[in-house]
C-alpha cells in the first residue's frame, strides 16, 4: 500500500480558465462539492479523458453521496473515455473542497470508493488480488491551496486510510 500526499498544481481557478468549457461546465466546476476531473494526455495525445467506468461511478456517487453535489468536469456529450487493460482498478480523479478543521468529506469519499469497488468489480478485487489507483485533489476552501492524495495498492488498504485534513494542510 502506498499513500502519498503532495502539493498539487491543479486548481479550480485553472479549470475555470479552460477555454472550450461551456458556461454550464464552468458552473459545475464552481459549485460542486465533488468534481470528477479529466486526465490530460495519454501516449503523447493532449486530449482530456476519463477512465472507463467513470459514468457508472458518477451515477452511483450521485445516488450514494446525496448530501454532496457531484459533477463531471467536461462539457455534456464531450466526454472521452480511456480503457486500460491492465486488470487494475482506476478510480476517476476527484477534486473536493474542504474546511480542514471540520472535514468529513474525505473519509466519506474513501468509504464510498471502497464500497463502489466491492459493488462493481470482480471476485479478484474483492479477494484483494488486484491493485486500485485513487487520486483525490483536496482544496482548502479558505486558502485555495490544493494537495494531491494518491493511493496505489490493494483494495483492503483503502479501508485503513485515515487522513487528518488539518495536518495535511499544516505540514510543509
Amino acid at each position: 500500500m502506498e499513500l502519498k500526499i503532495t502539493d498539487s498544481d491543479i486548481l479550480r481557478s485553472q479549470l475555470l480558465e479552460i477555454k472550450d468549457f461551456d458556461q454550464e461546465t464552468k458552473r459545475k466546476i464552481s459549485e460542486s462539492d465533488i468534481l470528477i476531473i479529466p486526465n490530460q494526455g495519454f501516449r503523447g495525445n493532449n486530449h482530456r479523458f476519463f477512465y472507463e467506468g467513470t459514468s457508472d461511478f458518477l451515477k452511483l456517487a450521485r445516488q450514494e453521496l446525496n448530501n454532496y453535489s457531484v459533477a463531471l468536469c467536461e462539457n455534456e456529450g464531450s466526454e472521452k473515455s480511456l480503457t486500460l487493460h491492465s486488470g487494475e482498478i482506476w478510480i476517476p480523479v476527484l477534486m473536493v473542497s474542504i474546511d480542514p478543521l471540520k472535514d468529513v468529506v474525505l473519509p466519506t469519499i474513501i468509504n464510498f470508493v471502497s464500497s463502489y469497488i466491492f459493488y462493481k468489480f470482480s471476485k479478484d478485487a474483492k479477494e484483494d488480488k488486484v491493485d486500485v489507483h485513487l487520486k483525490i485533489i483536496v482544496e482548502d476552501k479558505k486558502t485555495k491551496v490544493t494537495k494531491s492524495l494518491s493511493y496505489d495498492g490493494k483494495v483492503s488498504g483503502l479501508k485503513s486510510i485515515n487522513i487528518d485534513a488539518k495536518k495535511m494542510f499544516s505540514e510543509k
